[in-house]
């Protein structure tokens, strides 16, 4: 059965999640206009009007994901009350976008995807423009006086970075069965423990997690 007309960001994002299934489930050799257009059930030629090669295809693809987790910053600032909150906000969003993008810490490790190297340095960017803004929040929750001065907030994006990734490539190899959202809400609570000043007023009890908890597994 044929996919029903899309447009605009609609398609652009249909294809992106085609494109990071395929690299996750086949390997990076198996992505082509061909093989995006069969998953989402298009002709091939209603992908070249949107790119007019698999490498445009791929950078697109990155520029979408670097879209969607720089917005979920502002996301997160805009419905919280304070950094802190913020950031716990900002780890829900991110469990969410992986969940909706499942083969999106594969996708940006694979090899062979187009000019991997330029793919690569793209990502990068994005990671220290997303590292950075992470960053702000961190200095700002250590003006407040709600995280601990002695770890540079630099530092400590990076360890807040970490709360996730790794359970996302678990949850990935597992095919789902390992409760990457149980793992952020506890990651998060050790996590906010640490950070805070000692003296400091205990850490409100965190907001359940949007996604229904389910009962964990190891892959």
């Amino acid at each position: 059965m044929r996919a029903r007309r899309m447009m605009g960001d609609e398609r652009r994002d249909q294809i992106a999640q085609a494109v990071m299934e395929i690299a996750a489930e086949q390997g990076a050799g198996a992505l082509s206009i061909a093989a995006v257009a069969s998953r989402i059930g298009v002709a091939p030629s209603a992908l070249y009007r949107h790119y007019p090669s698999k490498d445009a295809m791929l950078s697109a693809t990155l520029d979408r994901m670097s879209e969607r987790m720089l917005a979920n910053v502002e996301r997160a600032r805009a419905s919280a009350a304070g950094p802190v909150e913020a950031l716990e906000r900002l780890l829900e969003l991110q469990i969410e976008l992986i969940r909706t993008s499942r083969g999106l810490p594969f996708f940006v490790f694979a090899e062979g995807l187009g000019r991997g190297a330029a793919h690569r340095d793209a990502f990068h960017a994005l990671v220290r423009r997303f590292r950075a803004r992470l960053a702000a929040l961190f200095r700002e929750a250590q003006e407040r006086g709600e995280a601990r001065t002695d770890v540079p907030a630099e530092n400590l994006a990076i360890l807040f970075i970490g709360l996730y990734v790794p359970p996302a490539i678990l949850w990935n190899l597992s095919r789902g069965r390992f409760d990457i959202t149980a793992q952020a809400r506890r990651a998060w609570a050790v996590f906010h423990d640490g950070i805070r000043l000692r003296g400091a007023a205990a850490p409100r009890r965190a907001r359940r997690a949007r996604t229904p908890r389910r009962q964990e597994k190891t892959p």
